[in-house]
């Protein structure tokens, strides 16, 4: 009996034992199936790895100055910079672009992307020219470091001429192109002691975990009192989750003149603005284009301004905070606000106002107008909205319609409106002017070429404006601080033409007389006066006259077997070399009379008309008669005789199936069934 029990348990146990084997395969062969499949999409799916730009020696001019013209050239200036791989440190090196740069593919060495020119330990203190050129791609994924951007850290050095672009813009998902933990700029993220950023340009996106974040320039700092921020134009977004964000700059202990911003700012805490974050010294001549939006201390143009002036500025972009919120400073302390325009909406749940959202104390407001509408849940007025000591204010205005600022007041609750003047329609508004700007097409001039400053009022533009007896601008100049590398003329429709007379860089300083709108001597809507003493206001700008040589021309289309009938015609274009060479006239000829006609289009193209049978070569010629770029057309007598009758169009085939479709995909994925099925086929035959 026992014996029988005995046997009894072997055979239980060998069938169990066969059973977890036929188990342990089948789960086994389960995970084989799921690794196949990982792999399978790793390799399908998996990101390229991005290559590292190798540094390159550039070559030097007569002065030392580094000729950077790759990607190369630009990664062994920052080792020169910074000390690293190898080079010995020179902070003071100077270089000048000589093409544009893409950085695509660069990442510094390190997985944070590229690395700054500059820290806080070795600031940069050279001069370095962008030539009117462009680099591209830039990326720094640096989230817990300080002094981000190009340039890391600028002490006393000049950065000027020079657009960025980032290696692409935020895309809704939170993910910033230059990205770091204070003093974060696409240009520069720290920049004090007499530092100059001048004509540069931004876009892309850039942010900052803690604060201090500008699309130009992070921070700088007000111990430099020549250090300047002046022509730079802002297209990025802006965004920190901290204090002090600002299209320009988040922290301004410097002067910011003549910037313009036009990419989104947002900050999730103090300070936020669409020029500056916060303003200790002087914003002048600046525009906001863009949407504002933060927590505390929210401003068109400055988030908060003590003790610095903001004047001649215009806000076009809508302002959104909580606490302080104003069109032009979200809180003001000590600060002076004059000539200001502001012609969008403003709200905020309190201490909202048109021009100023909270004045503290020693606040003055002068000639400034608000177009926009003010809603906010307390403390709300259409020119400032809550003072703890009211402000200075002369001859400001608001306007107050059926739909915008309906019965609102010029100064908060409690505030007194002394100063402020009601406008009621929205034509006589358009004819108010209370700011004088001044804004020029192209920083770079040509040898021999010329640019444009354009003088232009808001928020009014009378068609007489410029009228130098009764126009609100009159007794307008220009003069140039060196007359051997530039002109400038003023001209009676409130422009100044700057010609460029050889290479250099000079000042235009251009003044005139503003007459603002005297809102308090209007007798109704329809009748305006402007002030009988008028104020004088100036406005400088540094322009660069460079001699760029051409180096090459060639012809596009360039192949020399082009054929052509009488009666045809051909356009041909030059391709330059450099892109940006300063003299591009050429001349054209053909080498045989009487087969061609070519007319010069100007701006390097031509159209060339068959006129007669025969072979002719057509070339284009530089000024200076150095370059030439050839191509040979073949004319014929064009056909004659009656049309060919069109053969009908066959019957199209109707299309055959065939296998052998889907190659290597089918089969793979007809090799994991297989695999898959095995389990089961093993647990039939048991």
């Amino acid at each position: 009996m026992r014996e029988n029990e005995n046997s009894l348990k072997k055979k239980h146990i060998s069938f169990l034992h066969k059973k977890l084997n036929f188990r342990s395969f089948s789960y086994f062969s389960t995970f084989l199936l799921f690794v196949f499949i990982f792999a399978l999409y790793a390799m399908t799916f998996a990101a390229p790895a991005r290559a590292e730009i190798e540094p390159v020696t550039p070559p030097t001019d007569a002065n030392g100055v580094y000729q950077i013209s790759t990607a190369g050239h630009l990664v062994f200036f920052s080792d020169v910079v910074n000390g690293t791989n190898g080079q010995t440190r020179d902070t003071n090196a100077s270089a000048v672009l000589l093409a544009d740069i893409d950085l695509t593919a660069a990442n510094g060495g390190t997985e944070y992307g590229w690395t700054p020119i500059g820290d806080g330990s070795n600031s940069y203190t050279g001069t370095f020219d962008g030539g009117g050129y462009t680099i591209d791609g830039l990326s720094i994924n640096s989230p817990d470091d300080d002094y981000i951007g190009l340039f890391g850290n600028i002490d006393g050095g000049n950065v000027k001429n020079l657009t960025v672009r980032t290696a692409g813009a935020d895309t809704g998902s939170g993910v910033y192109a230059v990205a770091g933990y204070r003093y974060v700029g696409i240009i520069a993220g720290y920049i004090n002691n007499g530092a100059v950023i001048e004509n540069c340009a931004t876009h892309g996106s850039v942010q900052a975990t803690d604060s201090y974040t500008g699309g130009v320039v992070g921070l700088s700092d007000e111990t430099g009192a020549a250090t300047s921020i002046s022509g730079c134009v802002n297209n990025a977004v802006v965004h920190s989750a901290g204090d002090r964000v600002g299209g320009i700059a988040g922290y301004n202990g410097c002067t910011v003149s003549n910037c313009t911003n036009n990419g989104k700012v947002t900050g999730g805490g103090l300070n936020i603005g669409g020029i500056v974050g916060f303003n200790y010294i002087k914003v002048t001549n600046c525009t906001n284009n863009a949407a504002v939006s933060g927590d505390k201390r929210t401003g068109g143009i400055a988030g908060a301004c003590t003790s610095g002036t903001v004047s001649n500025c215009t806000n076009n972009g809508t302002v959104t905070g909580d606490g302080g919120t104003g069109g032009i400073v979200g809180f003001g302390h000590g600060c002076t606000v004059t000539n200001c325009t502001n012609t969008e909406e403003v709200s905020g749940s309190a201490t909202t106002g048109g021009i100023v959202g909270w004045c503290n104390s020693g606040v003055r407001l002068t000639d400034c107008m608000n177009l926009g509408n003010v809603t906010g849940g307390g403390d709300v007025g259409g020119v400032w909205g809550y003072a703890v000591n009211s402000p200075t204010v002369e001859n400001c205005g608001f306007l107050q319609t059926e739909t915008i600022n309906n019965g609102l007041s010029g100064a908060g609750k409690d505030g007194s409106s002394g100063g402020i003047t009601a406008i009621t329609t929205d034509d006589a508004a358009q004819k108010v002017v209370t700011t004088l700007s001044a804004s020029i097409d192209n920083a770079m001039i040509a040898h021999g070429g010329t640019a444009t400053i354009t003088l232009s009022t808001s928020p009014g533009m009378p068609s007489d404006a410029f009228d130098q007896t009764s126009g609100v601008v009159r007794g307008g100049r220009a003069e140039s601080s060196n007359l051997n590398v530039a002109t400038a003329a003023y001209n009676d429709n409130g422009t100044i033409t700057v010609a460029g007379i050889a290479e250099g860089t000079a000042t235009i300083t251009v003044k005139a007389t503003l007459h603002v709108t005297d809102l308090s001597a209007l007798s109704d809507d329809s009748l305006l006066a402007y002030s009988v003493d008028g104020e004088e206001v100036s406005f400088t700008f540094d322009v660069t006259v460079s001699n760029v040589a051409l180096e090459s021309i060639s012809l596009s289309p360039a192949s020399d077997d082009i054929e052509m009938k009488i009666g045809d015609t051909q356009s041909f274009s030059i391709i330059y070399s450099p892109t940006n060479a300063t003299n591009k006239s050429v001349t054209w000829s053909a080498s045989s009379e009487g087969i061609v006609n070519i007319t010069d289009n100007g701006n390097g193209t031509a159209t060339v008309e068959a006129t007669g049978a025969g072979a002719a070569t057509i070339t284009a010629t530089s000024a200076d008669g150095g370059l030439t770029a050839s191509v040979t057309v073949t004319v014929t007598a064009a056909e004659t005789g009656p049309e060919p009758t069109p053969e009908p169009e066959p019957e199209p085939e109707t299309p055959q199936s065939s296998g052998g479709g889907g190659g290597g995909c089918s089969a793979g994925f007809g090799a994991l069934a297989l695999f898959a099925l095995i389990p089961l086929v093993l647990r039939k035959k048991k």
